[in-house]
């Protein structure tokens, strides 16, 4: 990316309700399909009660959410499996 050129896609303002803090950016052209692609990670925290998560914007494609809680459940079951990883997404 241009670093003085605009973002593709941006995290969202801050608001009353969340305080949303950019965590990464990417953008690429995919040659194949001729389009152009960003993704931005945000992490997204309530200002009331201090719960928070990560998401993922993209311009083209479903985004992705990462909940603390939910991951940590997905985690204790595959280890209960004998698992060393899980899939997520």
């Amino acid at each position: 990316m241009n670093p003085t050129a605009r973002p593709r896609i941006e995290a969202p303002a801050s608001d009353s309700s969340y305080q949303y803090d950019a965590l990464a950016y990417v953008d690429a052209h995919d040659a194949v399909l001729d389009g152009d692609y960003a993704f931005v990670a945000y992490k997204e925290t309530s200002r009331d009660g201090g719960a928070w998560c990560v998401r993922i914007r993209s311009s083209q494609t479903a985004g992705a959410v990462f909940e603390p809680e939910a991951i940590a459940g997905q985690a204790r079951a595959a280890h209960a499996q004998g698992k060393p990883y899980f899939l997520w997404g």
